[in-house]
Order: C-alpha cells, then sequence, then structure tokens
C-alpha cells in the first residue's frame, strides 16, 4: 500500500494494520466518551492546542458528570474535524426514515427539539423536511461548527446536557439520534434524559431515538480501519471484545491527525458507550412516564426494518408519546 511519505508513522502502521482488517465502516458512531491527551513527538506531530469549555449547569449534580464532561472535552478536539470524518454519512435519507416515522405514528405538530445534534446536520436535515428545530448538544464546540452552516439562521441551538434540559418551550416532537443515549453509561443517567425530554414534550408528543444494536459493538467497535480525509488521518482502534455480552460496556480509541504546514497535529480520544436492548429501553421509558409505542431496526444500508434484530440490525430505533 502507497503511503505520502510526510505521514507520521503510528498513521503508517496503521494504515498498514488496517489492510489485514475489516476496512473502515463509516462513522455512524462517533459521539466521544472520555478524551486521552496526547503529545507531540518529535517526528513531527505537534500537539493540539487545548481549550476550556464552558459547564453547562447540572441539577443538583445528580448523574454521572464525570463521563459528560469527558464528553465535553473530547468534543472539543473532535469538532474541527467531525463533519470532515462523518461526510458519507446520509442525513437527508435518515431524516427521511425519521419523518416517515413520526407521520406514520401521528406527530401532533412541527415544533421540534433535536438533542445532542453535534454540528448540526441532523437539525439542518429535519429543517429541510419541514420542521421547526430547535437544537441543542453538550459541546459548545460543535456548535460552533453548526452555526457556521448556510442555514445557522433557522435553527436555534443552545448547549444543553441531555439529562438536564432547560426550560426552553414545548415540543411537539424530540429527536436524539447518533447512538447518544448509548454513552450514557448507566441506567440511572438514562432515565435522567428519558425524564428531561419528558417534561419538554407537549400531550402526545413523540420521542424518536436510536440506539447501537449488539453487533455494532461486536463489528465496528472491535475492529481497526483507518480513513483518509484528505489533510486529515482518522485511526479508529477498537478496544471491544467482539464477544461483548448484552449490556456490556464498549470502547475504541479515535487518533485525527490533521496537516498543519510541516506537521500533524494529533489529537487522540476514547470512545465509550454501553449497550442496551430492547427490553431495557422500553422499562426505562415506562419509568420515565413515556409511552413505547413502536421500534424498527435499521441495516446498515439504510433500510428499515419494523422490528428489531440485534444480530441483524446495527441500529434500533425507539419511539415513544408523552401520555397523562
Amino acid at each position: 500500500m502507497d503511503v505520502p511519505g510526510d505521514v507520521p508513522q503510528v498513521v503508517h502502521n496503521l494504515l498498514v494494520r488496517s489492510c489485514l482488517l475489516t476496512p473502515f465502516l463509516g462513522a455512524a458512531s462517533l459521539h466521544p466518551g472520555v478524551e486521552r491527551d496526547v503529545r507531540g513527538s518529535s517526528t513531527g506531530v505537534g500537539p493540539e492546542p487545548q481549550r476550556e469549555l464552558v459547564t453547562c449547569p447540572v441539577d443538583g449534580g445528580i448523574g454521572s458528570l464525570s463521563s459528560i464532561e469527558g464528553v465535553r472535552r473530547a468534543y472539543a478536539r473532535l469538532a474541527p474535524s467531525y463533519d470532515q470524518f462523518t461526510a458519507a454519512d446520509d442525513y437527508e435519507s435518515l431524516s427521511r426514515i425519521i419523518d416517515d416515522l413520526l407521520v406514520q405514528y401521528q406527530r401532533p405538530g412541527l415544533e421540534l427539539l433535536d438533542v445532542a445534534c453535534g454540528t448540526g446536520r441532523s437539525a439542518y436535515a429535519l429543517h429541510q423536511r419541514g420542521y421547526r428545530v430547535t437544537a441543542c448538544d453538550v459541546s459548545e464546540d460543535m456548535l460552533h461548527q453548526a452555526d457556521r452552516k448556510p442555514l445557522a439562521s433557522h435553527v436555534r441551538f443552545f448547549v444543553a446536557d441531555m439529562r438536564h434540559l432547560p426550560d426552553v418551550g414545548t415540543f411537539d416532537v424530540v429527536t436524539c439520534i447518533d447512538d447518544a443515549v448509548n454513552h450514557l453509561l448507566t441506567a440511572e443517567d438514562v432515565r435522567l434524559a428519558f425524564r428531561s425530554v419528558r417534561r419538554l414534550l407537549k400531550p402526545g408528543g413523540l420521542y424518536l431515538f436510536d440506539v447501537n444494536t449488539i453487533t455494532t459493538y461486536r463489528t465496528f467497535w472491535s475492529q481497526t480501519a483507518v480513513s483518509d480525509c484528505g489533510d486529515a488521518f482518522f485511526a479508529r482502534v477498537g478496544r471491544t471484545p467482539p464477544d461483548i455480552p448484552r449490556g456490556g460496556e464498549a470502547q475504541f480509541t479515535l487518533e485525527c491527525f490533521r496537516h498543519n504546514r510541516s506537521q500533524w497535529d494529533r489529537s487522540s480520544v476514547d470512545l465509550r458507550q454501553r449497550h442496551y436492548d430492547e427490553d431495557t429501553i422500553r422499562r426505562l421509558l415506562s419509568q420515565s412516564g413515556l409511552t413505547p409505542v413502536a421500534s424498527a431496526g435499521l441495516h446498515e444500508s439504510g433500510t428499515v426494518d419494523r422490528h428489531i434484530n440485534e444480530d441483524w440490525h446495527t441500529k434500533a430505533i425507539h419511539i415513544a408519546r408523552a401520555t397523562d
């Protein structure tokens, strides 16, 4: 395999390794967990500057604050490269799937809150489907990227922890896609997030979100591959056992190298998630005042089945309703 001569040796090694393993599968699961700070070396890999993020208010200190702080720091590093890494993700098709499901299950209106919106691609895709979108993310840096896009004037963005959403009005629909829920590593944190959504839903409003299946953790999260994005390389190093049990915790390391004049700036993030199966999700929804109404399984190809099979599908989509 030919590798550019100025690529740092660690990237070269990972590129060679990736030729022996499964090809890169895309970037559907890119919500980071715990960051590792990696300093540059004399071989031409320089450190990436540190940034301080604005801390989101947390109601009473309840929940796993340390993991959320790790998410904020990780996003601060990934934000400049996130859209580059996920360029192949088809948000137009995903927004069509979401809209079809919301129409089928009788959304009460078009006021929509997109939680964990990242750099805003999901929010903008839903806006183009006719929704009046408000969107939030725990990372101020990711929202800075969202606010630079052409449709920024059509979406209202704010910084928030999904477990403690502020009072910003009530909505007909709340979405949370790209497996953000999986980054909540305890059932209590998931309940907090679901209850926070319930508080902002109008009566009869719908909550639609997705989570990763066990198949995704046994494949994508256990494999190593590299993505070449021009002036950036992304090396994904799977650290999850291929036989991870259901309900287990998964991890991989994402190494990002960006070309900066005569050197490569390197950042490294350890990504952590927990698997939640359909029964667990339905129980946690019910405990949070939400009524599960439907589930669907998403294939890697983008096709949808109106059931979930953890061994076939890569994502599970859940829909719940706010009822009295």
